[in-house]
């Protein structure tokens, strides 16, 4: 079985495609430097990215803190009163409520 024509043609279009590819992978890619000044630039903005960073881990810290000691004299306060367990403590409002007790689930009658 000979080829045909068009077969040919399929076959050296894709020669010349996998050559023209094999030729551009062979490439190395351009590199992009910037300047010894900019580059100092660019390290002195990151050490403030992570200087701020650092800062905000502490200020969420202090604020769990803040916010543990705000719960925990709730607590005490809670228990000073006696009150029972069902009172809960709402820290953006600063104030006491009591949840009430969910009633048991009444079982449908059924429809005669």
């Amino acid at each position: 079985m000979n080829p045909t024509k068009k077969q040919w043609k399929y076959t050296w279009a894709l020669i010349g495609f996998l050559f023209l590819c094999s030729g551009l992978l062979g490439q190395k890619p351009s590199e992009y430097k910037p300047t010894e000044v900019e580059s100092l630039r660019l390290q002195v903005a990151q050490k403030d990215a992570i200087i701020a960073q650092q800062q905000m881990q502490q200020v969420q810290q202090a604020y769990q803190s803040a916010i543990d000691k705000l719960h925990t004299e709730a607590e005490k306060i809670k228990a000073d009163h006696k009150w029972p367990e069902t009172v809960k403590f709402n820290d953006q409002a600063i104030t006491f409520y009591e949840v009430p007790k969910a009633e048991p689930a009444k079982p449908e009658a059924k429809k005669p």
